[in-house]
This record gives C-alpha cells, sequence and structure tokens, in this order.
C-alpha cells in the first residue's frame, strides 16, 4: 500500500469512529436540561442534535 492509500485509510477510519461516538451520544446519554435520551429530547432542535 502506498502512503496516500494508508492516509486515506486514517481518514476514514476517524470518520467512521467519529460517527459511531455521534451515535452513542445520540442513543445513550441524557440531555442535561430535561434528562431524557438526547433522541427524544425536545429542547434543541433536531438539526444540533444530527451535528
Amino acid at each position: 500500500m502506498s502512503h496516500t492509500q494508508i492516509f486515506i485509510w486514517c481518514v476514514v477510519l476517524i470518520v467512521l469512529e467519529w460517527n459511531h461516538f455521534k451515535w452513542i451520544w445520540w442513543t445513550y446519554w441524557d440531555c442535561r436540561s430535561c434528562g431524557a435520551k438526547n433522541k427524544d429530547c425536545g429542547c434543541r432542535s433536531k438539526w444540533l442534535m444530527l451535528l
């Protein structure tokens, strides 16, 4: 594998892991304001939750 391919794979894996962390946060963590799970919370707009 070339250095370029290794770099691209590293970037892809970092993006994949970032999305995994966002999914964990969205699914399992509680909202600071109301205490509901983030996916069920109505405190903030939904687009902010998807960031």
